[in-house]
């Protein structure tokens, strides 16, 4: 398998009225690439989550 350098960012997503913090990792390079969704702990993201979503 082929290690693609990965992009991270900070975002918000909007729902409704509200705007939820939000985590955002994604290959660079031409795709298609697959999806996963991370649903975060009651403490929000911590490390863990963020590194797992990272690779």
């Amino acid at each position: 398998m082929t290690e693609l350098e990965i992009q991270t960012n900070h975002i918000q997503v909007p729902n409704g009225d509200l705007q939820i913090d939000s985590y955002l990792a994604q290959p660079i390079g031409e795709g298609p690439f697959p999806a996963v969704i991370v649903v975060q702990e009651i403490f929000g993201c911590d490390s863990f989550l963020l590194g797992a979503s990272s690779n």
